[in-house]
């Protein structure tokens, strides 16, 4: 599995990439909405992206915006995972509206994280 890992905070990226990567997944990392969408309009296919929402310059859900108003970029359904400490239900709302698969609370619950990104992929083989 091929993930997109998009959040400002080092720490964070860190933080999953190693239980991405102790799950066996490929991981890419960017640390900005900017360089998130240079990656996803490139070549490369993934599975899904998780996102931070409170980023510098671009935020995440206006970074969904963009990558789905991008006619033929092969990444523009990527299934999407949005993470905030921000937990008001306009944010969920806005999020839902751009096709998110899931909506996860900082700080994150490395377990319960791991057990949701299962989930979002098995529904995508379901389909």
């Amino acid at each position: 599995m091929k993930v997109l890992l998009v959040d400002d905070s080092r720490t964070a990226r860190m933080q999953l990439k190693t239980a991405l990567g102790e799950s066996g997944w490929e991981v890419t990392e960017a640390d900005s909405g900017a360089e998130a969408l240079t990656i996803l309009n490139s070549t490369n296919k993934f599975d899904v992206m998780v996102t931070d929402q409170n980023m510098p310059e671009i935020s995440g859900t206006d970074m969904v915006t963009c990558l789905r108003g991008t006619a033929n970029c092969i990444n523009k359904d990527v299934k999407t995972i949005f993470l905030t400490s921000d937990s008001s239900g306009s944010l969920r709302k806005t999020a839902s509206n751009l096709g998110a698969s899931a909506f996860v609370l900082k700080p994150v619950n490395i377990a319960a994280f791991m057990r949701i990104i299962k989930k979002v992929l098995a529904e995508d083989e379901d389909e």
